[in-house]
């Protein structure tokens, strides 16, 4: 009996010992994560924890610790509640809800493909703890039940579908496109030909030879260059 009392509270312990490492950890080097990326990668004291900060922007350094309280709160805590009873459904609702919520304010992920994916696969969750739950309290309730599982089971594949083609095409819904465009990160940078070095580099963009030759300018080959303007063939013929 001691045995299993040590072994219970060691199931309890390691997990929020883990938890309150990783909390630790980036919590006292939070400010040279949140530097620019360059200056991370610089900085060889934060290799041996770029695991847990290197996927999300910088100003996300935490994410790591909610997501493993999420998947711990998701195997570990729910394990412990009775088997297949409405109380454990309910508790993996509320934690799959809480999730969610967390995913679609932040969007914490470096790649935006991943913020969708991260959407995707917390509703995937929640729509299979509701199906089960409607199963398990509504198992009386016939037609109705039937029916609404059939609208889960659509909505589930509509989403799955919806997702697919979003990570497929590359395109973003409005909230994704709002954060893609407002947050730091790999997910700001400017387009190519933008930047302030692209565009004062005499070598790049206000040689001669780039903004007046005619083979760059090919829609006023004659018009564009000096030397054509004030030969004497173009100007005096006619």
């Amino acid at each position: 009996m001691a045995w299993v009392a040590y072994a219970v509270l060691m199931l309890l312990v390691y997990p929020v010992r883990v938890i309150a490492l990783y909390a630790s950890l980036l919590f006292k080097n939070r400010e040279r994560i949140e530097k620019p990326e360059k200056e991370r990668e610089e900085d060889e004291g934060l290799q041996s924890l770029a695991f847990l900060y290197d996927s999300y922007e910088n100003q996300y350094w935490w994410f790591e610790v909610f997501e493993t309280a999420r998947r711990l709160a998701m195997t570990g805590v729910l394990g412990a509640i009775s088997q297949g009873s409405t109380l454990q459904l309910g508790a993996g609702i509320l934690t799959t809800v809480i999730g969610l919520c967390v995913y679609c304010l932040c969007m914490p992920y470096i790649e935006i493909k991943d913020d969708i994916l991260g959407v995707m696969t917390n509703f995937q969750i929640f729509l299979v703890m509701l199906t089960a739950l409607v199963m398990k309290v509504g198992s009386g309730e016939g037609t109705g039940v039937g029916i609404f599982l059939i609208v889960l089971n659509a909505l589930a594949r509509v989403w799955c579908w919806w997702g697919s083609k979003i990570l497929s095409s590359g395109k973003r819904c409005s909230h994704c496109h709002t954060q893609y465009v407002n947050k730091g990160g790999a997910r700001n940078k400017e387009p190519a030909g933008t930047t302030g070095e692209e565009l004062t580099t005499g070598e790049e963009l206000t040689t001669g030879e780039e903004l007046t030759t005619g083979e760059e300018l090919t829609t006023g080959e004659i018009r564009a260059t000096g030397e054509e303007q004030t030969t004497g063939d173009i100007s005096t013929t006619g």
